[in-house]
């Protein structure tokens, strides 16, 4: 079992790097609006989030604590704890998070 400052490191930078990929998948669908400017994604986006998934954000963002789905992600302390939405979009990014935090493939606390 890991300690609570492991933890606490390794999902606020999964909800982070896992809002950078929902902001891209926005960016790359059009469903951001940036006035005049023409924002694209920072990197290639080659993945697709589900109705379903989108909705849910769409309906913490209309609260008055708009990033609720980001901050469920940030202070939790085990997969478990996250909304069933939230849990299968962390499940689908498990790989791209990997790819850029390796340390944490054998963490038990994103263990499904």
């Amino acid at each position: 079992m890991e300690d609570k400052a492991y933890t606490g490191v390794l999902f606020d930078r999964l909800a982070g790097s896992l809002m950078t990929y929902v902001e891209n998948y926005l960016l790359k669908q059009h469903k951001v609006k940036t006035g005049r400017l023409k924002i694209s994604p920072s990197y290639e986006v080659d993945y697709e989030i589900s109705d379903e998934i989108i909705r849910y954000i769409n309906l913490t963002l209309e609260r008055e604590d708009c990033f609720f789905w980001y901050f469920q992600i940030a202070a939790c302390n085990d997969l478990s704890e996250v909304d069933e939405p939230l849990k299968s979009l962390v499940i689908q990014f498990l790989p791209k998070f990997f790819e850029q935090f390796p340390e944490y493939k054998n963490a038990e606390c994103l263990k499904r």
